[in-house]
């Protein structure tokens, strides 16, 4: 991220492919993510500024029920490192 950003996790641009945890990853939880492109960024929702998600996969739901998930830039109470990354190309 940009030293410069205002927020943990801004910084992110239009195309990136990003993984945003749901939960704190712990031992005995299974992690719950979704993986998808950035369509959208800076988009006020709820009173947040988020990245506009386009869903790949989804650990925490069906196939093709979360389509679009915004994804804030910091949250207010238990955030943590890297709950949201860059997913590198393989």
């Amino acid at each position: 991220m940009p030293r410069d950003a205002r927020y943990k996790f801004e910084g992110f641009k239009v195309g990136d492919v990003i993984k945003a945890m749901d939960f704190q990853s712990c031992e005995g939880r299974t992690d719950r993510y979704i993986v998808g492109e950035i369509e959208e960024v800076d988009v006020m929702y709820e009173g947040a500024i988020c990245y506009r998600v386009r869903v790949s996969e989804d650990t925490a739901a069906p196939a093709g029920y979360r389509v679009i998930v915004m994804v804030p830039y910091e949250i207010l109470f238990l955030e943590f490192n890297d709950r949201v990354t860059l997913v590198e190309e393989s």
